[in-house]
């Protein structure tokens, strides 16, 4: 007892104590299940090494930025420090950043503790992280002259020899998990070695069963009396004939009046399948990971699943890239640099949602004020334009008295152009305020036209349902008679305002326009609805147009605007 509590009690805190104990006899911490459950493993039994996949590969897609305070609580990339280079690109010259950060998280999520030995240039300039395993460092408190004990961190090197103390910021960068002490990590291993254990013993539970082609145990039954070296030979020779998956379903030959009789359950008996379920969303629970992250589809429907990721990012991934964050300003960063610098992950990429969705947040923002062209294209990875750094606002949300400054050619009090932000010498420029209001108008002409085809596509549907060729004709006539005049509505202020500029338009104008749209639309359901096709083929012809609408009719009416604006 006295040599093995020196052992354990000489390393209050070490880093991966099953690691410890599995150095030294062979194997991991004992589950009640009996199999005695280190890395190695846990990371065998599927479900978790899913899980730790999962985080993992979704940390190494995040870039990870330094950003520079400016003046004004403003920040941009700070691509010329010497840090951005080794924590976006390549932290090591055997390690790229995605690797780094992959291999950050495997550690946090089966040891709990994360380590990398800092190299620094005479003048302090960090040049190398270098990951060190977690279970060649122990940490203890050292008290230095008069001070407070300090955290110290001894690594033991691979070649042996003897241990170098190392401390936090100077020497090693150390990130710690969930801990119970303050000072180390928790294993999730250890914490969640009986759920592991279980899961791993229903495995080679299943396994066994099927090696032996899903047969019961069971005795043989000899009216003799066998002495011990027969009965031996004989339950081999059973065994032989009748066990493994090659022997499934073959008929067994008892001879001299044997008799087999079963004495094990049935798999579903002892709940087999239903253990095995509960051990997968035990595990995944306990790691955060929504259940179809690891392939468990059962209860995911396709509107839910949007909701999981969402909850994927804000409460897996944001706490540990957080904790990464704060733990890499505390050790990378000087004490000068902290108030120069932060450092942080963008996890905008995680968020994404389908295109639809980022379109309708985009046009949001554009309208709102508070994005621009070119920060909608920076958002899409596409390259600024000309004229995309300009702001609109809602000139309902500005107070009355505020001064805007308008170009000398806007000669009305246009929304669109009073709408625009005090305008710098070169937002002045006469064609990137026109290509801004071509925009808008696009914009309006793309949602009017959508709006068309939707009411359209509706009503073919009611008659597909049981209406009549009448009925659509008198809801054509009555539609178009609100459209032509909602159209206008809508496409009224952005034309003025090309027409402040070119001088091009009037409201006549832009009415004479919009009429020929719709003439035109009542024109092409004309063809389709008085031909010779019967009404089914009609209605299936009509479908078909409406389709292509979205794009023809809308180009069409864009081409219409842009004559008009050069004046032809």
């Amino acid at each position: 007892m006295g040599i093995l509590r020196g052992l354990l009690e000489k390393r209050s805190h070490p880093s991966n104590p099953s690691d410890k104990i599995v150095q030294l006899f062979g194997g991991g911490s004992q589950a009640y299940t009996g199999r005695f459950i280190n890395t190695d493993q846990a990371m065998r039994y599927p479900v978790f090494a899913a899980c730790v996949g999962v985080i993992s590969s979704a940390a190494m897609t995040l870039p990870w930025f330094i950003y520079e305070y400016k003046k004004d609580d403003k920040k941009e990339i700070a691509r010329k420090f010497s840090l951005y280079g080794l924590l976006h690109d390549q932290p090591h010259p055997n390690w790229t950043s995605a690797d780094f950060v992959e291999f950050i998280l495997v550690c946090l999520l089966t040891n709990g503790n994360f380590y990398a030995l800092i190299e620094r240039t005479e003048g302090g300039v960090i040049t190398k992280l270098t990951p060190i395993h977690p279970s060649r460092v122990r940490i203890d408190y050292v008290k230095l002259l008069k001070d407070d004990p300090e955290l110290v961190f001894y690594y033991q090197p691979k070649n042996g020899g003897a241990e170098i103390p190392l401390f936090l910021g100077r020497d090693l960068f150390y990130i710690r998990g969930m801990s119970l002490d303050g000072i180390c990590g928790v294993s999730p291993i250890r914490m969640l070695m009986e759920a592991i254990g279980l899961g791993l013993a229903a495995e080679e539970f299943g396994a066994k069963l099927f090696g032996n082609g899903a047969s019961p145990r069971g005795v043989l039954l000899h009216p003799n009396k066998l002495n011990g070296e027969k009965a031996k030979d004989l339950r081999e020779q059973f065994e032989r004939a009748n066990s493994g998956l090659d022997n499934v379903n073959r008929v067994a030959v008892l001879e001299e009046g044997m008799k087999f009789e079963s004495i094990s359950l049935a798999a579903d008996e002892a709940q087999f399948l239903e253990t095995r379920k509960f051990q997968r969303s035990e595990i995944y629970g306990a790691m955060r990971v929504q259940a179809h992250k690891v392939g468990d589809l059962e209860h995911a429907t396709f509107s839910n699943i949007e909701h999981q990721n969402i909850e994927f990012v804000q409460s897996t991934m944001l706490p540990w890239m957080r904790r990464i964050e704060q733990c890499a300003r505390r050790d990378l960063l000087s004490t000068t640099e902290k108030l120069l610098y932060s450092i942080e992950f963008k996890l905008d990429g995680l968020l994404r949602g389908d295109i639809k969705t980022r379109y309708e947040a985009y046009a949001i923002g554009r309208q709102n004020g508070f994005l621009s062209g070119n920060d909608i294209r920076d958002l899409e990875n596409m390259e600024p334009y000309e004229g995309g750094e300009i702001y609109w606002r809602p000139v309902n949300m500005v107070p009355a008295d505020t001064p805007v400054a308008v170009p000398k050619e806007a000669r009305t009090n246009n929304p669109y152009l009073i709408g625009l932000q005090e305008i710098t010498q070169e937002r002045r420029n006469h064609d990137a305020v026109i290509a801004e209001i071509k925009n808008v108008i696009a914009d309006a002409v793309q949602r009017s036209v959508s709006k068309e085809s939707k009411a359209l596509t509706r009503q073919v549907e009611k008659v597909s349902r049981g209406g009549t060729l009448k009925e659509f004709q008198s809801w054509t006539d009555e539609f178009y008679g609100q459209f032509r005049t909602e159209m206008t509505t809508t496409l009224m202020p952005a034309v003025r305002a090309l027409g402040a500029l070119t001088e091009g338009f009037s409201d006549k104008a832009i009415d004479d326009i919009v009429g020929k749209h719709v003439e035109r639309s009542i024109q092409l359901i004309g063809e389709i609805m008085s031909g010779d096709l019967g009404l089914s083929d009609k209605l299936k012809e009509m479908t078909r147009a409406i389709s292509e609408w979205k794009e023809t009719r809308k180009d069409e009416l864009l081409d219409l605007l842009e004559d008009k604006a050069n004046g032809s």
